[in-house]
């Protein structure tokens, strides 16, 4: 898996994290383990996509502190 440094951070991340949208709609947590498992810490949610980053947070429970969560607001003033 190819690994990059999140900007100045030192925290090292896959190139390609793993998505939420329409694959957290239902409790995920063999899906967070394997991907834990396997070394992917990027996860990437949006309170858009329904209920995946409760899914999310119920899945990385206590093993937060090895996940890199990116998330997305919206709005709808284009300013």
């Amino acid at each position: 898996m190819e690994r990059r440094q999140l900007g100045s951070t030192g925290i090292h991340v896959p190139a390609i994290g793993m998505g939420t949208w329409r694959t957290f709609e239902e409790e995920r947590t063999w899906l967070v383990d394997e991907a834990l498992r396997a070394g992917m810490n990027l996860f990437d949610s949006s309170p858009m996509y329904g209920n995946a980053e409760d899914f999310l947070a119920m899945a990385l429970d206590c093993q937060r502190e090895r996940a890199v969560v990116a998330t997305k607001s919206w709005t709808e003033n284009p300013a």
